[in-house]
């Protein structure tokens, strides 16, 4: 409520969500951070990861990287 727009909450919401290997959750956040700041190759990598961790390669075959 107080930022809704600071990317790096979003990341980190992701990474956490990773963590507890809920690869769905985290990548909405990814999505989310990347809605911001679409120029941040790093996000693209964290969504890559939680794609691969999920196992649809139909969505890792789209090369979003």
């Amino acid at each position: 409520d107080i930022r809704p727009n600071y990317v790096r909450v979003w990341v980190n919401l992701g990474i956490a969500y990773a963590y507890k290997s809920e690869y769905n959750e985290a990548a909405s956040f990814y999505l989310n951070a990347l809605s911001f700041r679409p120029d941040a190759k790093h996000i693209w990598t964290y969504l890559h990861t939680a794609f691969l961790s999920m196992r649809n390669p139909p969505l890792i075959q789209k090369d979003i990287i």
